[in-house]
């Protein structure tokens, strides 16, 4: 299991109350692999911590298409330029 903590959370898990201060969970994104009895294969499952909701589960095949598209986006947001996806068609370049 992989969990991310994000940037835009409290990074010492701090809230304040009108009492003071009290622990929680910062937010986050845990990722992990599931096989239930009667699927075909496993599956890659992204929840949002500390709820675990929204949870989303994709196959090995779609889970790395997804992981290239973020890195796209994310060199796309870092040098202000487009990225061609090569994985797939219809993205812009």
């Amino acid at each position: 299991m992989c969990t991310i903590p994000l940037a835009t959370s409290d990074p010492f898990g701090r809230i304040g109350t009108a009492g003071g201060e009290t622990d929680h969970d910062p937010d986050g994104i845990q990722l992990y692999v599931e096989q239930h009895v009667r699927e075909v294969g496993p599956r890659v499952v992204i929840e949002q911590l500390p709820t675990g909701y929204p949870k989303f589960s994709v196959l090995p095949a779609d889970a790395l298409h997804l992981s290239e598209a973020l890195r796209r986006l994310a060199r796309m947001a870092d040098d202000n330029k487009s990225i061609k996806c090569d994985l797939c068609d219809g993205h812009p370049t």
